[in-house]
């Protein structure tokens, strides 16, 4: 009554509608299961209107008490209640008075019965008495069988314990069936409150191309491609030393099984015969081996840790090392690499830092599990074979020494493959979850890294709807995770559930004809346990062997791409022995092919200053690329000099300078290559003394002043700063691009007077729009030409600010 009590107002809100986003004969088709399914096994009495709604008397579970009090009924219910009482003593006396006339009859029985050495009548309890003294004398002293069973009948449930279960029981078959009626209401509802434009196309998830059904496959070869170079390299003493106490430590936890199986079996032979010293000693040395059994379990995943962490340092260092190779990274942007025909290497960032943790941990679960479980099946199946009895389900007429084993393979066969059926899309959904999220952390990072110009172009509203669009489809990803997870987290708590029960079904009717004792039942109900559990590890470990799937996917993708760019990149450019930068013959196209400049002859010797200009998007600065080895679509002959370049890109396009004042200026080179006298006279020279300004509530040195660069310096005074860190490093040979380009006429003259003071052997390739400051400062001009996509050289127009030109 209180169960219904508490879900009338549900039955009553179903039963008004329209209910949200549902139709009206829904409403009231729930509004009616729910009576009558509890009317179909209890006792009820309904009074419900016109609506549909119960107004009055309902009787539940429990008949003596009305929804809605009665005095007439209360008196006829008490009438009742006596009635039921009476008879119930009256069947109670009727069964006493059989019991008292079988056990007289019995007795006359005996009475007429002819003894040896004795009368007919000689009562029974001499005749007990002499047999008794008897087999004493013969050291085989026997039970009275009829006490015995009178024992056993006693220890039996009444027929009124019986009947009550099955009470029970019907209430629970109610309760069952009111919740799978929630849960097909639940489905039938929940969809539409998931806010998801179920429509919408998302890519790996409505793709029904081959490749996305390759990444179903459920198989672990690219495991051993991220594995093979840290536990197989030479001199990797520590993880094999690590992974061999494990599997010690894994040896002797199965040897604690086995011994706990085995006391778990004396302790309850010892409930079972009242042996109360024998269970004391048997409890005493189980405590024992728990303490084992403790340390062994937390020590092992302490040392798993230890191996997961140091596997993924390595890993870590290996991918960057593929990463930064060959400027893989970079070219990465311009080719969008793919893999196999099929998607490209998205978010390398995020396969670094994620996948590679990921992995590692998810490999020594999956396989250590897999270890255990393996041990597990040796240890226990020859138990199980020993223990188990010879007649299946106690059929004394059948014969079979396997049969339990056999059994319990072919059911977890058939679950394994049920499990897969059911699970295998996780690994495609975990595949895209990754994915998607790894997007959407991108968008958040561009958001923080394009602050300033997002804020000025007012973009906040555009950059909320790509952040909407990228969380779409994490919410996406996320729902159809779950979906999959809720069918296999049902199949896999239903086999869990069966498994249970499954040594109980199979056990129980030799355990009632006296095949095997209590404590056998249990050690074979413990060692079924162990070896089922080693059999089913794959549908128990399901789920983690599809995220491993879908992570090694990710980081076995990421090796590839990186092995393709480094098969494509471009050749280094061969050392010249004239010791010049020197372009002959070379021919640079775009990605798809297309030309971009053609038949580039370029000679720049050492000491000489080069200007080189163009319109916009003529292939300035992609001869700076082409220089330094970062674009791959070249062709010809180039030759660099023996001594390194430094290559300075276009201050906007970067925002490298962060950190402290001397690690921005010093940048790449590390902090403490200049010493701090230097790096002063430096920003002086550069005209940056306002960031040398000694604050009086500061602590330390101005150099030690930590910003973001970026959004403190203007883009003029970046450039500054990067003229500031040319003449601490002193290049001898430089290719720059746009190095005073938001800087005033005057400023640009006035960092070039720098440069050209400071840095007197340095030679210098500058790529710039301001010809007019910078002519003066240069021997030599060239122009990209447009039309023909040709350098051509254009003469100085005043050479008394020129130095000579050498003779070629």
């Amino acid at each position: 009554q209180g169960l219904w009590a508490s879900a009338l107002p549900y039955v009553q809100f179903f039963s008004k509608p329209p209910y949200p986003k549902t139709k009206p004969l829904l409403s009231t088709k729930i509004m009616w299961l729910l009576p009558l399914a509890l009317a179909a096994t209890h006792p009820v009495q309904l009074t419900v209107d016109s609506d549909g709604r119960v107004v009055h008397g309902l009787r539940g579970v429990r008949d003596d008490v009305p929804l809605v009090p009665d005095p007439a009924a209360e008196s006829a219910q008490a009438l009742a209640r006596d009635v039921d009482e009476l008879e119930h003593r009256r069947e109670q006396l009727l069964d006493q008075l059989a019991q008292l006339g079988a056990v007289a009859q019995a007795e006359a029985l005996v009475q007429q019965i002819p003894v040896e050495g004795g009368s007919a009548a000689q009562p029974a309890e001499e005749k007990a008495a002499g047999e008794a003294n008897g087999n004493t004398a013969a050291g085989e002293a026997k039970e009275d069988p009829a006490a015995k069973d009178e024992s056993e009948d006693e220890k039996k449930a009444s027929p009124e314990e019986i009947a009550a279960t099955r009470r029970e029981g019907r209430v629970y078959a109610v309760v069952a069936a009111f919740a799978a009626l929630a849960v097909i209401v639940f489905e039938l509802l929940h969809l539409q409150w998931s806010d998801v434009d179920w429509s919408k196309k998302v890519p790996l998830l409505d793709d029904e191309s081959g490749d996305a059904h390759a990444l179903e496959e459920l198989n672990l070869e690219g495991c051993k491609s991220l594995a093979a170079p840290y536990f197989c390299a030479p001199g990797k003493q520590k993880p094999m030393a690590i992974v061999a106490i494990l599997l010690i430590v894994r040896v002797g936890m199965l040897a604690v099984s086995y011994i706990s199986n085995e006391l778990g079996g004396k302790y309850w032979d010892a409930i079972q015969n009242k042996d109360w010293p024998m269970f004391i000693c048997a409890l005493s040395a189980f405590c024992s081996i728990l303490v084992i059994e403790i340390f062994a379990i937390a020590y092992v995943d302490y040392m798993a840790s230890m191996l997961i962490i140091d596997w993924r340092q390595h890993l870590t260092r290996l991918l960057q090392k593929m990463w930064f190779q060959g400027q893989a990274y970079y070219k990465l942007q311009l080719r969008g690499e793919q893999v196999d025909n099929a998607h490209g290497l998205d978010n390398p960032d995020q396969r670094i830092e994620g996948d590679v943790g990921s992995f590692c941990s998810l490999w020594i679960s999956v396989f250590g599990g897999a270890v255990g479980a393996i041990g597990q099946g040796i240890v226990f199946l020859p138990l199980v074979y020993e223990l188990s009895p010879v007649h299946p389900f106690g059929i004394q007429t059948i014969q079979f020494q396997g049969w339990l084993l056999l059994a319990s393979m072919v059911y977890v066969t058939l679950c394994t493959y049920l499990t897969h059926l059911i699970g295998h899309k996780l690994i495609l959904v975990g595949y895209a979850q990754q994915r998607f999220a790894a997007d959407f952390r991108s968008s958040l990072i561009r958001v923080r890294d394009q602050s300033e110009a997002i804020a000025l172009y007012g973009g906040e509203e555009r950059e909320q709807e790509r952040l909407e669009s990228r969380f779409a489809n994490v919410k996406r990803g996320v729902w159809e995770s779950m979906f999959y997870s809720k069918k296999l987290t049902m199949s896999s708590t239903f086999f869990g559930a069966v498994q249970e029960l499954l040594p109980i079904l199979l056990l129980g009717p030799a355990f009632f004809r006296g095949s095997i004792t209590l404590g056998v039942f249990f050690r074979l109900r413990g060692a079924l346990a162990q070896l089922n559990g080693s059999m089913s590890w794959g549908i128990d470990a399901y789920g983690s062997i599809a995220e491993l799937r879908s992570t090694t996917n990710r980081l076995v993708e990421f090796q590839k791409v990186m092995q393709k760019v480094h098969e494509k990149g471009q050749t280094a450019p061969a050392a010249c022995k004239a010791n010049a930068i020197s372009f002959s013959g070379v021919n640079i196209k775009y990605p798809d092919e297309k030309p971009l400049l053609r038949d580039v002859n370029l000679v720049v010797r050492q000491g000489e200053w080069t200007l080189v200009s163009g319109t916009e998007g003529s292939g300035k600065t992609t001869l700076q690329r082409a220089a330094a080895g970062l674009w791959p679509y070249v062709d010809g002959t180039l030759s660099l000099p023996k001594d390194p370049i430094s290559f300075m890109p276009p201050t906007s396009k970067h925002g490298l300078r962060a950190g402290t004042l001397r690690e921005a200026v010093s940048y790449p080179d590390p902090p403490g290559t200049y010493s701090d006298d230097s790096i002063w006279d430096a920003l002086a020279a550069a005209d940056l003394q306002q960031l040398l300004e000694v604050d009086k509530e500061a602590k330390g040195s101005p150099l030690d002043s930590e910003e973001d660069w970026t959004l403190r310096l203007s883009a003029g005074e970046r450039q500054r700063m990067d003229i500031a860190h040319l003449l601490l490093a002193k290049p001898a040979w430089l290719f720059c691009d746009e190095l005073t380009s938001h800087m005033s006429a005057e400023g640009a003259v006035k960092a070039y007077t720098t440069l050209k003071t400071r840095l007197p052997d340095t030679t210098v390739i500058s790529v710039a729009h301001n010809v007019d400051q910078l002519r003066p400062f240069h021997q030599s001009h060239m122009v990209v030409d447009p039309k023909t996509q040709r350098l051509r050289p254009e003469e100085l127009h005043d050479p008394e600010l020129t130095a000579p030109m050498p003779s070629r």
